[in-house]
């Protein structure tokens, strides 16, 4: 009894000093078990919108705070636990897609790190079982749609098979009209007949008056200008002017986005903190508050109430005890931007043209991701 009663003052001392100290300095974070439980990490491990977002999150968050939470001895063990159930959850999912499987071969390199041999060996030798069950199912399922393994399609279907550029130009505009200004800069990259269409300045207008509110009435004005210049102009020399301005209002937005980051997060993120809760909801579903006034809080020491847009940086921050105020701070966000150039560079080999208008958008692609 008198050793039970020891261990509750133990543990009640620990949390009373972790809250005084953590919260006051950042030298020593440990991972907030009631923010993890909330987090509801497993939802985004299971949902494959979430899944890439979900394994990235649980890579630093396993790689900060496996062993942060000890100050509680009552809480690690619980903590620990639900961290491995998650990992357990992550290695088992079966995704092909290149992305997903380099952030679980990151996810594993951290978990034999940071974890003890027993639970080291259950985890590999479950991921294993998994990779061999999605390898079986894969080639059943290749078997039973009568593809071939080597070419990715059938005799029989050879002529059946319906790649980009089979795809009318009119349905692809339609598309176009619809989407993010990070999927249209990725549309850039298909094809020639593609970029041709996602330069159109109507589409960038629009993204650019939502986006950048500040410099949208500077930029209708230069389109309207430059409308009237190609409609006065003939059309031997109007092409060639047209065709040097196809892409100012993209150039225009790029650059503002290179400037401002920050404001492509809603596009980005699949993460939203709402009610001091880590949610999951998909890109630019949730309308939270603009980039510049939660900086603006975030400065003052305030606290927004609505849903607000997180990098995967900002949610660990925020799971390993940080307040709303340190979350949204420079230095928190100091992470999405190396995220954001190293996602730029990695979709810039997406296309092997090497003209320089190419290049050009190539490197407006990597801009705005």
């Amino acid at each position: 009894m008198g050793k039970a009663k020891r261990q509750a003052q133990l543990c009640s001392s620990s949390y009373d000093t972790s809250g005084s100290s953590d919260l006051s300095d950042d030298e020593h974070p440990s991972l907030d078990a009631g923010r993890y439980q909330a987090a509801n990490m497993q939802q985004g491990l299971r949902t494959r919108q979430f899944r890439l977002s979900a394994v990235r999150e649980l890579h630093e968050v396993l790689a900060q705070g496996w062993s942060s939470a000890g100050k509680c001895c009552c809480c690690l063990q619980k903590l620990q636990a639900a961290l491995f159930d998650d990992l357990l959850v992550a290695v088992q999912q079966p995704d092909s897609r290149p992305a997903v499987v380099d952030a679980v071969a990151a996810l594993l390199a951290v978990a034999t790190r940071v974890l003890p041999q027993q639970k080291r060996n259950q985890l590999v030798k479950l991921q294993r079982s998994a990779a061999v069950a999605a390898s079986r199912a894969c080639r059943k399922h290749a078997e039973g749609s009568g593809f071939a393994a080597g070419t990715g399609y059938g005799a029989d279907d050879a002529e059946g098979v319906v790649v980009l550029g089979d795809v009318p130009l009119e349905v692809v505009r339609g598309i176009l009209q619809a989407v993010d200004p990070l999927s249209l800069a990725a549309a850039s990259c298909v094809c020639r007949a593609w970029r041709e269409l996602a330069a159109d300045d109507g589409l960038w207008q629009h993204h650019l008056q939502q986006a950048f509110p500040g410099t949208a009435q500077q930029q209708r004005r230069r389109f309207a200008q430059q409308q009237q210049q190609q409609i006065a102009s003939g059309s031997a020399t109007g092409s060639g002017s047209s065709r040097a301005d196809t892409c100012s209002v993209h150039k225009q937005f790029a650059a503002a986005a290179l400037r401002h980051p920050s404001v492509l997060v809603p596009w980005r993120s699949c993460r939203v903190l709402a009610g001091g809760r880590l949610q999951w909801a998909p890109p630019g579903a949730a309308a939270g508050a603009a980039p510049a006034v939660v900086s603006k809080a975030a400065r003052r020491g305030a606290t927004l109430p609505g849903p607000v847009h997180v990098t995967t940086a900002q949610a660990t921050s925020w799971l390993m005890g940080s307040s709303w105020s340190q979350v949204f701070t420079a230095r928190s966000n100091s992470g999405s931007s190396s995220q954001a150039s190293s996602a730029g560079c990695s979709s810039s080999d997406s296309d092997g043209e090497e003209s320089h208008s190419h290049g050009l958008t190539r490197r407006y692609t990597q801009a705005l991701q």
